[in-house]
């Protein structure tokens, strides 16, 4: 005989290494992301095949000070579907989730891009100032 559990809900704030315990971060600085987006989260826990994620992106943190921004919006429910997960308590997920948001793709070229677009601007003043 099974137990239903109720869906685990996860605000991006729980693994922000930018917010403090006050503001709602549920880990350690050291095992956090800086800014995560509850996209990210998503995409992160839809590869794999024990949880059935259901995203709400509408959804806005109890804490946020910042109700009407769009950058702070969204949640993910996370229920564990299998019976022999290792990831059974929220801890361990969002420990999943603060480790494998940094080795997305999608987190990678943000970072890339925004380093080489700072680069050509620095080397269009250069030029100009050549001139």
């Amino acid at each position: 005989m099974s137990v239903e559990r109720k869906p685990l809900i996860i605000y991006p704030a729980y693994i922000n290494a930018n917010r403090t315990k006050a503001e709602g971060r549920r880990l350690s600085k050291d095992k956090c992301v800086a800014d995560p987006r509850w996209q990210e989260i998503r995409d992160v826990l839809e590869t794999f095949q024990e949880f059935q994620v259901i995203p709400e992106p509408n959804k806005v943190y109890c804490r946020e000070v910042d109700k009407e921004s769009l950058a702070f919006r969204g949640r993910v429910k996370v229920k564990v579907i299998e019976s022999d997960c290792k990831y059974r308590k929220k801890d361990q997920i969002l420990e999943l989730c603060a480790t494998m948001i940094p080795k997305l793709k999608s987190r990678g070229k943000v970072v890339t891009n925004a380093t080489s677009n700072a680069e050509n601007m620095a080397s269009s003043k250069k030029k100009k100032g050549k001139r």
